[in-house]
């Protein structure tokens, strides 16, 4: 999958090269990355490419409105919530949003659930929340700092926080098998079937992850669509993993999780190949066909690993072994997007 990102990349960085000729060339990829992050405008793009905007029948409720501009829409869509909160306000209501979200949520829980008398089994670790809270997020500062660093490991924003970030998960870890309770209970890596599933999806999620940062910034840069409408353009890949992850959770029930995975893995790399073919004039029929595919692949992929990975523990070991398999996600697509990010800093 990384194979086919440099390839993407590679295709990224011969489109757009006129649009850079009058600006520094060591400028121009941090500023499209955040554009694509922060949803900057890219109505000041100079690239003289022929941009085709999606048909109709692809994105139905967009309209070409006075002189072949989109309005925008007239009700949020959900799957494009976080673009519609970049396009009207700021990339800082992705997060402020989830206050009065969380708000709601706890009014509605306190008047909706009934009232029970817990008493607490475990004792929390205070000690390993303060080593491994910190250390991974400096760890994975210091991992998306790289692109705005060009890629420089040397840069004491970079090296410091992942070396002080992995000195205290170091610490962690030889303090987690001290307590009963512990934060991470890495006692679960006993289990070869959590361990074997926590290392494929590390892997996949940082290639598949790390490889899906560039479609958006494709539909913004090269083919000139709004952070919205680039958002709109890449929900059938989330369609498609809608509709086989209920059917992958249950074909594991009756068959062997490696007789399901490989045939996700498979329509994953058939549509990252298809990405890798594309140009700056690809019809969007084919590009949305290929992104629903992968989705159909995510979907065969990631949830046959989640079931693998927890229905051979106990009762009280599920809730561990889950926060194993998203701690692990969570840092492998940090890794993943920084990696492709340095490569297309370093290409452009």
């Amino acid at each position: 999958m990384y194979l086919g990102a440099d390839r993407v990349v590679e295709w990224l960085r011969q489109s757009v090269g006129h649009a850079i000729e009058n600006r520094e060339r060591r400028r121009i990829v941090p500023e499209g990355i955040r554009k694509n992050i922060c949803a900057l405008s890219v109505d000041d793009c100079s690239c003289p490419i022929d941009v085709r905007r999606p048909p109709s029948w692809a994105v139905p409720w967009l309209r070409r409105g006075p002189m072949g501009q989109h309005p925008s829409f007239s009700r949020p869509h959900l799957f494009t919530g976080r673009n519609q909160l970049i396009d009207h306000a700021s990339w800082h209501w992705i997060f402020l949003i989830n206050a009065p979200i969380g708000v709601v949520a706890l009014i509605y829980a306190f008047v909706a659930l009934p009232s029970d008398s817990p008493e607490p089994s475990e004792s929390f670790d205070f000690l390993g929340m303060l080593l491994l809270s910190p250390g991974l997020a400096l760890f994975l500062f210091g991992v998306s700092s790289l692109p705005q660093e060009e890629g420089d490991f040397t840069a004491p924003r970079v090296w410091v926080s992942m070396l002080v970030g992995v000195a205290l998960m170091l610490t962690f870890v030889r303090h987690a098998f001290r307590p009963e309770h512990p934060l991470l209970d890495l006692r679960l890596f006993k289990n070869r079937n959590l361990t074997v599933s926590i290392i494929t999806m590390f892997l996949f999620a940082a290639a598949f992850f790390g490889g899906l940062l560039l479609v958006p910034t494709y539909f913004q840069e090269i083919r000139g669509e709004s952070t919205l409408h680039a958002g709109l353009l890449v929900a059938p890949q989330g369609i498609g993993a809608m509709l086989t992850m209920p059917i992958a959770g249950a074909l594991v029930d009756k068959y062997p999780v490696g007789r399901i995975v490989p045939f996700g893995l498979l329509l994953i790399t058939t549509g990252m190949f298809g990405l890798t073919q594309i140009q700056a004039d690809t019809s969007y029929t084919l590009l949305i066909g290929l992104l629903f595919v992968m989705g159909l692949g995510m979907g065969a992929t990631m949830m046959p690993l989640f079931t693998s990975a927890l229905k051979t523990l106990t009762h009280h070991e599920v809730a561990r072994g889950s926060t194993l398999l998203n701690i692990s996600q969570q840092i492998a697509s940090s890794v993943g997007v920084a990696v492709i990010s340095v490569m297309l800093t370093n290409q452009l």
